[in-house]
């Protein structure tokens, strides 16, 4: 290390190694700080860019979810009302069929007992007429002339005794 020569050895390399980045950072520190504060501006809007969208997504989100769950409330009022109105409408059914169901029996009882009755009289009618017949066949079987004679003499006598007693 005797021969070795400091200044030009250590000294002068890093003194030129100074002058040389002293010059770089004069000469390239405008057009770096220009470009990049026009790369640190543009990040910087777009990232107010993103966090607006990031805003108008969450209020979006915020929204669509609300709307959401209104339509669920009203999918379920809407089940409920129709479900209500589908039961009164059975119970006006089935009342409906249930009076109508009563007024076909009291009309079939009407037109039964009217049957009856019909059948009751042409009942009756056929028998006084057979009785009739039977009656009127028998009297003529058994009347004779003198059994007449008999009977309107005796006819006579009792409204002899009748007119008598009066």
């Amino acid at each position: 290390m005797e021969n070795f020569n400091w200044v030009m050895g250590a000294v002068i390399p890093y003194a030129n190694l100074a002058i040389f980045l002293f010059l770089a950072v004069k000469v390239f520190k405008g057009p770096l700080m220009g470009a990049l504060s026009g790369r640190k501006d543009e990040y910087v809007s777009q990232l107010k860019e993103a966090n607006r969208a990031k805003e108008e997504a969450e209020a979006k989100h915020r929204d669509l979810s609300e709307k959401l769950a209104k339509l669920n409330d009203e999918v379920a009022e809407i089940k409920a009302r129709a479900k209500s109105q589908a039961e009164l409408e059975a119970k006006k059914i089935i009342s409906d069929a249930e009076t109508l169901a009563a007024h076909l029996t009291n009309e079939a009882r009407r037109i039964a007992d009217a049957e009856v009755a019909k059948a009751k009289a042409t009942l009756r009618d056929e028998i006084l007429s057979g009785v009739k017949e039977k009656v009127v066949s028998r009297i003529k079987a058994e009347m004779t002339l003198d059994r007449q004679k008999s009977m309107f003499s005796e006819q006579l006598k009792n409204i002899s005794q009748a007119k008598g007693e009066a």
